[in-house]
């Protein structure tokens, strides 16, 4: 018999919010599952809620490894195999590529002295110069185009294609979504 897989939800110093999707609506096992762990998880209070597929348990630290164990002992669940998530949306992916190859672009043409941060940047600061010279003061345009060229200058858009930890290949280190 293969028991229903179980995942930690929701975690803190106190209590464990677990989530048995497969048994959602099950009363039967909910109560089934509160009365064998309850003996062996002294001083936890343990509350399911079949309607949701979930059980709480509170109280001083408890710990999962040890919950898992007993469950399993017990024959009520085991810790679910949660399947590794994608690099990211499908979109995000793809843009990522059609980034990187304009970006490789640029850097080729011009002798690797420009990228894509750097040519918006120019872009941008050439835009505000023109507005103000136009004597289009009252308009947000210029102010709104430095606001992002300093945005880009000072790094808050660092890492774009660059060679200092940024790059547009997907191999960023960090998890999305």
């Amino acid at each position: 018999m293969t028991l229903a897989g179980a995942r930690i939800t929701h975690q803190v110093n106190y209590r464990i919010r677990f989530r048995i999707p497969e048994r959602r609506g099950d009363s039967d096992y909910f109560n089934r599952v509160v009365r064998a762990l309850t003996p062996g998880l002294k001083g936890m209070e343990i509350r399911a809620t079949p309607e949701t597929g979930s059980l709480l348990i509170q109280g001083t630290s408890p710990d999962p490894n040890t919950i898992f164990a007993l469950a399993e002992e017990k024959g009520l669940f085991a810790r679910a195999k949660i399947p590794p998530r994608p690099a990211g949306p499908i979109v995000h992916r793809l843009s990522r590529a059609v980034v990187s190859g304009i970006n490789d672009g640029i850097r080729k043409v011009t002798a690797n002295q420009l990228d894509i941060p750097s040519a918006a940047f120019l872009a941008l600061v050439i835009h505000a110069v023109r507005e103000i010279a136009r004597g289009n003061l009252t308009t947000p345009s210029w102010f709104t185009a430095l606001w992002f060229a300093a945005s880009i200058y000072n790094g808050d858009l660092k890492g774009l294609g660059s060679d200092d930890g940024g790059n547009f290949h997907g191999d960023d280190g960090g998890s999305h979504g």
